[in-house]
């Protein structure tokens, strides 16, 4: 319980994001920790399995499992996050076709989700945070991820200035 930071995602939302809360211990551990604790947001739904959610819809199971009260609403959610990690950036027409040929899509914020987000008091980083492949590679289809050097360099900036405030506001001076 000493991290600074902790991420939470990107990933297969139900089998690689929201599985490690089903385990009590980490649950609390995790609700107790005064990190500074960050949701990667996915690019891409995960075709027939996440594809009718929103963003909001994410983040309310997200919490659902963290507390395991699958009862919580956005009127009743207490936030277990600081940040939402947002990409802003589309991807180039071929991959999105490439992804909806899939049965997949794109995720982006709608007004909903962005309203949601600021009354739930959740902070949001919104950038082009996208990596695509143009080509087909060892015959793989095109693809994009999250850019890990953009990634990280947000996220410990954010982080930096976010520990320095509670910091600054633990040891004020007199």
């Amino acid at each position: 319980m000493n991290a600074d930071i902790i991420l939470i995602g990107p990933g297969a939302f139900y089998t690689s994001v929201l599985v490690h809360f089903l385990m009590k211990n980490i649950r609390e551990a995790f609700i107790k920790s005064k990190a500074v604790k960050f949701y990667i947001q996915n690019l891409a739904v995960q075709a027939g399995v996440t594809n009718c959610m929103s963003v909001s819809d994410y983040l309310l199971e997200l919490h659902r499992y963290i507390y395991n009260n699958h009862s919580i609403t956005w009127d009743s959610l207490k936030p277990a996050i600081d940040f939402i990690v947002l990409n802003e950036e589309s991807p180039k027409r071929e991959t999105l076709e490439e992804y909806e040929s899939q049965g997949s899509g794109i995720i982006f914020a709608n007004g909903n989700d962005i309203e949601n987000i600021k009354n739930a008091g959740i902070m949001m980083i919104r950038e082009n945070l996208m990596l695509q492949a143009h080509e087909k590679e060892w015959g793989k289809l095109l693809y994009m991820r999250h850019d890990a050097s953009k990634l990280s360099n947000t996220i410990f900036s954010k982080a930096k200035n976010e520990l320095e405030k509670r910091s600054a506001g633990r040891y004020k001076q007199p």
